[in-house]
């Protein structure tokens, strides 16, 4: 082995040893490379700086600019990692959905008067959450609140009368609430059952059309039909969902002295994707969102 190819290995060896610690940064250290390369005569000075015409190395130079430019702006989400290691608890930056709706305490300001109040008012009852961080983006027409409803029809149709006349919506409010008290099932199967609820359509044996033959067409109980327009119909109808597709399921075990509790939350929407790169669709039996054992 002559003198010159031991030199290349030693610098190539403290080379990698220096990419490996990061103890200088890699940039500092290529250059170091470079600079060792030329000093100690392996290579010319004009083929030390070739390189910089090359446009791979124009290339992977333009990338760490890029790279050192997103991390300072908060392009890739590791900005605030310092602020989070400085805690009594240090952790990193996740960047990424909730996986479950308890890493809203780690929000700060979100305290357990906040939790009780507006996440779970009955500890240890799923049934009893107001919020969550599970959803499709679409309200479920036979679980939201006969407000929420009409707050979301008042937002595509402004100008019809339960929107316009506060004893229509109060009239159309406490029907909706009293029929859902007397009959504990789900009124509507699709989202234009409800449009067409509110316009008053349908036979008798739809809903408005039951109602107007139990308390008659005259009742001061009954809101007057109104007519949605037509181009907001198809806007109206893809805000709602009929039915509840991301469910959260907790069960709990009792052996002797010993309790478990299983905590989990299954997906089984037909519009779900796994993220990218993966490719496939949704499975039979659904997906997990999230899944604990206590």
């Amino acid at each position: 082995m002559t003198f010159e190819i031991a030199l290349v290995l030693g610098i190539l060896a403290i080379s990698l040893i220096l990419f490996v610690s990061e103890v200088i940064r890699m940039d500092l250290v290529a250059l170091l490379v470079l600079c060792s390369l030329a000093v100690t005569g392996l290579v010319t000075t004009n083929q030390a700086f070739a390189g910089f015409s090359n446009s791979a190395v124009i290339t992977v130079w333009a990338m760490f600019i890029l790279s050192e430019g997103l991390t300072r702006t908060g392009g890739t989400g590791t900005e605030d990692d310092s602020t989070y290691q400085l805690r009594d608890d240090p952790y990193r930056n996740k960047n990424a959905p909730l996986d479950s709706i308890q890493e809203l305490r780690m929000v700060r300001g979100f305290t357990d008067d906040v939790w009780a109040t507006f996440v779970e008012p009955i500890p240890n009852d799923p049934a009893s959450r107001v919020m969550t961080i599970y959803a499709s983006g679409l309200v479920n027409i036979n679980e939201a609140t006969p407000q929420v409803l009409l707050g979301i029809i008042c937002s595509f149709a402004p100008d019809v009368s339960l929107c316009t006349d506060p004893l229509e919506g109060l009239k159309f409010t406490q029907i909706l609430t009293t029929i859902r008290q007397l009959i504990p099932i789900p009124l509507f199967s699709k989202p234009t059952d409800l449009i067409d609820f509110v316009e008053g359509k349908g036979n008798e044996k739809s809903l408005y059309g039951m109602l107007v033959g139990f308390l008659g067409p005259e009742s001061e109980l009954l809101f007057a039909p109104v007519v949605i327009p037509e181009d907001q119909r198809p806007l109206l109808g893809r805000s709602f969902a009929a039915s509840a597709q991301i469910f959260t399921i907790q069960a709990t075990a009792l052996v002797g002295r010993s309790q478990v509790r299983i905590e989990s939350v299954v997906n089984f929407h037909e519009r779900w994707v796994p993220p990218p790169p993966n490719s496939g669709r949704m499975p039979g039996l659904g997906v997990f969102h999230y899944y604990r054992m206590n």
